[in-house]
């Protein structure tokens, strides 16, 4: 059994908005259909909805869903992603299970998936919904084909496999990554320490000293793929714990 994703979306992630594509593309629709046909699709409920409350012909179907009871004719209804694994895991042509949206059910799918079957458009757009961001650290591209705009099909896009790298693989990317991420109190935010020290310079004759503001440095040692990788690693720290984003301001470098 393997688990891939199969997603459109353009090149600010997005991948809806209200319920519906931002964009035509007749030959991605067939596209989708042609790589899932046979095979078992997970859903999410809002993802069920928006294509009109009705299975996908020729594919056992699974619907995901927080509520008790919930009514979805022609498919299987799982309350978890975990359990709508297992259903799709005995169900017929499991040789290959789809994750097809929407983003909640993405977001949480991506430990089990395996391949990224992503249509990724020439075009930015307004949207509510997004595919995650690609992780070059955890995935690598194995194949592009690009597909011209026409009459029909209004932008230009590429049909992009990804594959899951092994640990192996993983292993022999990472390396070592010096990262220093220096704290600065916001301009608004008052500074008592800095102002001590600059009473005390000017008691010292250095009057010339017009400000002193007090931050913080911090250094970390990291190991990891790519230095995207691990800004976006140290970024989560700095807005979880290592700053406080309502006084204070950062800048991370690595290295």
């Amino acid at each position: 059994m393997a688990v891939s994703m199969i997603a459109a979306m353009a090149k600010n992630n997005v991948i809806g908005h209200r319920g519906k594509l931002p964009w035509h593309l007749p030959k991605d629709m067939a596209y989708f259909a042609s790589m899932t046909k046979g095979h078992p699709v997970i859903m999410g409920r809002k993802t069920f909805e928006s294509i009109g409350k009705k299975p996908l012909p020729q594919r056992t179907n699974i619907v995901i869903t927080k509520r008790d009871v919930y009514a979805a004719p022609g498919c299987l209804v799982a309350h978890s992603l975990g359990e709508g694994l297992f259903y799709a895991q005995i169900s017929p042509h499991a040789e290959e299970i789809f994750i097809i949206g929407g983003s909640v059910v993405y977001k949480e799918g991506l430990r089990y998936t395996e391949r990224l079957y992503i249509t990724e458009i020439d075009y930015e757009c307004e949207g509510d919904a997004f595919f995650p961001d690609i992780d070059s650290s955890w995935w690598k591209e194995i194949s592009r084909i690009e597909a011209l705009p026409d009459e029909e099909n209004m932008h230009r896009h590429a049909y992009v496999t990804y594959a899951k790298l092994t640990e192996k693989e993983r292993s022999v990317l990472e390396r070592a990554f010096h990262v220093v991420v220096e704290i600065m109190p916001k301009d608004s935010i008052l500074d008592p320490e800095g102002a001590a020290i600059m009473k005390g310079l000017h008691t010292l004759g250095f009057t010339h000293v017009n400000r002193v503001r007090i931050g913080k440095r911090i250094q970390l040692e990291m190991r990891g793929t790519s230095s995207a990788s691990i800004r976006k690693s140290v970024e989560s720290m700095c807005q979880k714990l290592l700053a406080n984003s309502i006084i204070e301001y950062y800048a991370i470098q690595v290295m």
